[in-house]
């Protein structure tokens, strides 16, 4: 799908519970307390011929659902399985090189607005939808083969995409992605689009720019198409609030690099027009630092958690990015916000100064120290 423009930032300290909006999984037990991109889909073709959109006679109902701590978005797959015997890659020194700008992360792109949407944060949001929901039926503006021409979607009364300041047309900026994944609770089936405009509220035709869809019972990867280019879902591997306060991720993390060549296991495909020297998506990234080396770096509390789960799980990289080093994904505050509650994520920002190189107060970009712990010496590319 075709590459958008993306400004990412870093952030890291404890914060406040948070609402969290991934279908019911399986609930992992969880450790004791340890002490966050967003991908793009490739050049983008002309826009085929869109439907009319035409209301539905539902009656919009709120979403339902919440998922509880320590629960994974998926039930299986890659992003499940803890890291056993690494072998690195040999070409892991040159990979990290080409993506990382320094000793940090930025983590996700922390963006506030005085608008209740919060339009302006660039996370995808993750909604829970039901049946008895407004029904949409997709039309994809791009490319062929779409997985989800003509499927039907239940999206919940006030859902709206990361970027989307209300615009309820299809609109390609050349900018935003508009991410928005949408979970059924009744089906078990995730539906993610890109290039979203706000649903009208009851339901009709939604022109998206692409998408893909996953059984939540599956891994959430290996999609042919879908809305990251790895083929991975949008709600795998993204760091969520309510993971933080309580101290532990559970799974893999969705990584965002500034460059890939071709794609890897588990990756089912990659954007155009791929750097030599840079990895592939799909590369599996590690941090080799153990448990006691975290706790004595003196990183951050939240830091710290992330730092161990890229110990214990890793993290795929599954899109690619522009003015960004590598960048870990987060579950974007409109799951929270769209619906009238507090931001996850404000905490974070109300305890830093923002640094905000578009001109406005924002956007958020904060830098995380690891500490004691050299991540371009500790981080490794492997194989398995």
């Amino acid at each position: 799908m075709p590459t958008q423009t993306q400004t990412t930032a870093p952030l890291a300290v404890p914060i406040a519970p948070a609402i969290a909006v991934l279908a019911p999984a399986t609930p992992i037990a969880a450790a004791p307390p340890l002490p966050i991109a967003t991908a793009t889909p490739q050049a983008k073709p002309t826009a085929t011929t869109a439907p009319t959109q035409v209301p539905a006679t539902q009656v919009p109902l709120p979403p339902l659902a919440i998922a509880p701590p320590q629960t994974r978005p998926f039930a299986s797959g890659p992003f499940n399985n803890a890291v056993v015997s690494p072998q690195i890659d040999p070409n892991s020194a040159s990979y990290l090189a080409s993506v990382m700008g320094g000793d940090f992360f930025h983590i996700g792109k922390l963006q506030f607005s005085t608008n209740a949407h919060g339009p302006t944060d660039g996370n995808p949001p993750i909604y829970v939808s039901h049946n008895s929901d407004p029904v949409y039926t997709i039309h994809c503006m791009y490319y062929s083969g779409c997985p989800l021409e003509g499927v039907q979607e239940h999206i919940p009364v006030g859902a709206v995409a990361a970027g989307n300041s209300g615009n309820t047309s299809f609109l390609d900026d050349g900018h935003d992605d508009m991410h928005m994944a949408v979970r059924n609770a009744d089906t078990g089936v995730e539906i993610d689009t890109w290039l979203t405009p706000q649903p009208s509220g009851f339901g009709g035709t939604l022109n998206v720019g692409y998408g893909g869809q996953y059984a939540t019972s599956s891994g959430g990867y290996n999609q042919p198409g879908g809305a990251t280019a790895a083929g991975f879902a949008l709600s795998v591997g993204r760091i969520r609030a309510v993971d933080l306060q309580v101290g532990r991720i559970p799974y893999a993390l969705f990584l965002v690099a500034p460059c890939e060549n071709g794609h890897v296991a588990p990756a089912s495909g990659n954007d155009a027009g791929g750097v030599a020297g840079c990895p592939p998506l799909g590369a599996h990234v590690w941090l080799d630092s153990t448990a006691a080396d975290i706790a004595a770096s003196g990183a951050a509390p939240s830091f710290q958690v992330i730092m161990r789960a890229l110990h214990e799980f890793g993290g795929y990289i599954g899109n690619r990015c522009t003015s960004c080093n590598l960048t870990l994904g987060l579950e974007g505050g409109l799951s929270a916000t769209a619906f009238g509650s507090p931001n996850p994520w404000s905490p974070i920002a109300s305890r830093f100064p923002a640094e905000s190189p578009s001109g406005t107060p924002a956007e958020y970009h904060i830098l995380v120290s690891s500490g004691s712990i050299d991540l371009s010496a500790h981080l490794h590319v492997i194989t398995n």
